[in-house]
Order: structure tokens, then C-alpha cells, then sequence
């Protein structure tokens, strides 16, 4: 029986090889596509929501309680310290982030960052403070000039909340040295989630110190549902868009330095004329933020930036064909009107490499 078991095993191994097999040559990437595909966030979804109780979330349910009755007013009592949180463990923290600051933190000014995010920016994070809470009307582009300006500003105590605190978007020297400069202020408080195992490689040992963390072993056992589906729905929703911000960063970079002065009059324009986010799509409206061709080429002439106007039309032929900019009828006397499809934050980005080209 064992025999007939183990030659069945080897036939289908074969026949599983062999349907898959391009001119005798396959890899384990094709193979396991074909064979399994991946689920989508909306199926997914509907299995998690449809997954029958079991005696194991009864025990996670009353572990998260235990959690929240004992550990609670410690950390409450740290941060009014001066201490900031650092929790770590197996499980979705998600759920109890919320509960604590909405138990202990709910009179304070709670800024979260949900960095598992595939659009999380801890950039977009801080301007995000600077604009709508410190009500500034100048914000700079530099995360270390932003920083300075929200520590000179900053009169409120202000909770930062970082989920997940070892996430790609937060693996830079940058985004630590910012962390710690703000973590210096005393209105300013720090709480971290942290999933990965060796987390503490991504800093020296002077950041983590400068950060006053108080670690935290918070297990839940709680499955990363929401997270899951967080990152699923941002990749579905973003592949085209991060693949044209992909191309267009570069494509500047390999453009020659006159056409990315002739962008930077365009990029600066369109960030003096609004603050909120360029169109998109070509179903939305596109208000003044771009800029006429007439006006455009006028001022690229001022600044000796192209000598006539058939070579200024060869560098906006070569932005249509790379999609770096876009155009839209303009009845009056400028003509057409052309303005970059991206974001206020990704705009700056581009402006920035223009400005060190």
C-alpha cells in the first residue's frame, strides 16, 4: 500500500512537471502561478468575515482583556513620564493602539501613520501636522527643513502613533533623525509598533537612546486582517499611478539639464498657483494650477533657458511622450494650458531632482 502511495506521488510529480513544461524549460515562479493564484482583497475579505468562531479567539479575546486591564495604566503612566512606547509582539496591534488613546489619549492631538500602508509617507505624515494644525502657510519640501519648522512652531501636545514602525517607507536615516528631533520637544510623544525580529538593526544605538522608549512585549495573537487588507487594496488601487511616478522620476534624471530647468518653471508654477493635489485622471477638472504655452515659453526665454520656440516645442513633445505633463484646451490668449498629472508631494519630489541635476 505504502508502495503504490509513494508511486502515485512520483506520477503526479511528473505530470504536474510536464503540463507546465515550455520546450523543457520551466521555473518554480511559472509552475506555482498556474497552479495557485492569489486571492483577491474582496475574497479574502469575505473569508475573514464569514470564519467561524473557535476556542482560540476566545483566548485571544480574553488575553487582549488581561492586556488592557494591567498594562494600560502602565504605559499611560510612562508617557505622562516622559517616556515614549515601543510595543513589540506576535499579532495585529492595531485594535488595542485604538482603544488606548481613545481611553487615555482622547484629549490629546493623535496623529497616526499606518506605515504597513503601500501609500504611507512619514513626509506626508508631517505636512499633513504642519498644515491643518499648525495652520502654516509656507511648509518646506525638506523633511530635516519641515521638521526644524514644526519644533519652532509647535505650542500643543501632539501623540505620534506609527504603526508598524519598521515598514520600508521608515527605513532611512532621515525619517529616525526626524523622529528623534521631535521626540526631543516635551509636547511631543512617541508610540511605536515594531513586528520584525531584528527591528533594532534599522538605527544606531544613539537613535534608539535619543528616543526614550520604554519597550513593551504586547502580544495579541491577533491575525493582521485589517493590514492585510490594507496593503492589497493600495496595491490594487496604485500599481499604474506608482508605475508613471516610477517612470517619470526616471526619465528626469536622464533628461539633459535644460529640459529639467524647462520642468522646474512648470513644477514651480503649478505649486505657487494651489496646495492641493494636481489632477489625476482626465475625467477631473484642472483649475489654474497649470500653466498657458505662451506664458510657459516666456518665461523659459527670460531665464536663457531655450532660444527660440521650435526648440522649446521639442521639449514639451518629449514631456507629453514620457507622460510628464499633460495639456487641456484653453480658450484665452495663452493657448493651451499643460500641467504635471501628480501629487503636491510627488511634484516637490520631481522639483527636488531637479534642483540637484
Amino acid at each position: 500500500m505504502r508502495l503504490e502511495a509513494s508511486r502515485f506521488l512520483a506520477e503526479s510529480y511528473f505530470e504536474f512537471q510536464s503540463d507546465n513544461a515550455v520546450n523543457n524549460v520551466g521555473t518554480s515562479k511559472k509552475l506555482f502561478s498556474k497552479h495557485a493564484s492569489k486571492p483577491s482583497a474582496t475574497s479574502l475579505a469575505a473569508y475573514l468575515a464569514k470564519r467561524p468562531s473557535t476556542a482560540m479567539d476566545d483566548s485571544i479575546e480574553k488575553l487582549n482583556e488581561w492586556v488592557k486591564q494591567n498594562l494600560f495604566p502602565q504605559w499611560h503612566m510612562q508617557l505622562l513620564g516622559g517616556y515614549n512606547l515601543a510595543l513589540l509582539g506576535y499579532g495585529s496591534k492595531k485594535l488595542l493602539l485604538h482603544d488606548f488613546t481613545e481611553t487615555f489619549l482622547g484629549d490629546r492631538h493623535v496623529f497616526r501613520l499606518e506605515a504597513y500602508s503601500k501609500n504611507a509617507s512619514y513626509l506626508s505624515l508631517l505636512h499633513y501636522i504642519a498644515e491643518n494644525l499648525l495652520k502654516m502657510e509656507r511648509v518646506s519640501r525638506r523633511l530635516d527643513e519641515l521638521t526644524d519648522q514644526i519644533c519652532d512652531s509647535l505650542s500643543s501636545s501632539i501623540v505620534l502613533v506609527i504603526e508598524m514602525a519598521d515598514a520600508p517607507c521608515m527605513r532611512s536615516v532621515e525619517v529616525w533623525s526626524s523622529l528623534a528631533r521631535l521626540a526631543s520637544l516635551p509636547s511631543v510623544q512617541l508610540i511605536l509598533t515594531v513586528e520584525h525580529v531584528n527591528a533594532m538593526l534599522l538605527n544606531t544605538e544613539d537613535i534608539w537612546s535619543s528616543l526614550h522608549l520604554a519597550w513593551h512585549d504586547a502580544t495579541t495573537m491577533v491575525p493582521y486582517s485589517e493590514e492585510l487588507l490594507c496593503t492589497m487594496n493600495s496595491r490594487k488601487g496604485s500599481t499604474d499611478g506608482e508605475s508613471k511616478w516610477k517612470g517619470a522620476q526616471f526619465v528626469l534624471t536622464s533628461l539633459t539639464n535644460t529640459a529639467r530647468n524647462v520642468f522646474k518653471v512648470l513644477a514651480e508654477h503649478q505649486l505657487a498657483q494651489s496646495n492641493r493635489p494636481a489632477a489625476d485622471s482626465d475625467d477631473e477638472e484642472v483649475d489654474q494650477r497649470g500653466m498657458g504655452v505662451v506664458t510657459w515659453f516666456q518665461n523659459c526665454q527670460e531665464r536663457f533657458l531655450v532660444s527660440n520656440e521650435l526648440a522649446f516645442r521639442t521639449q514639451l513633445t518629449e514631456f507629453v511622450d514620457h507622460e510628464l505633463i499633460r495639456s487641456v484646451d484653453d480658450s484665452g490668449q495663452n493657448g493651451t494650458e499643460f500641467y504635471i498629472p501628480f501629487e503636491r508631494l510627488q511634484i516637490e519630489e520631481l522639483l527636488e531632482i531637479c534642483k540637484a541635476s
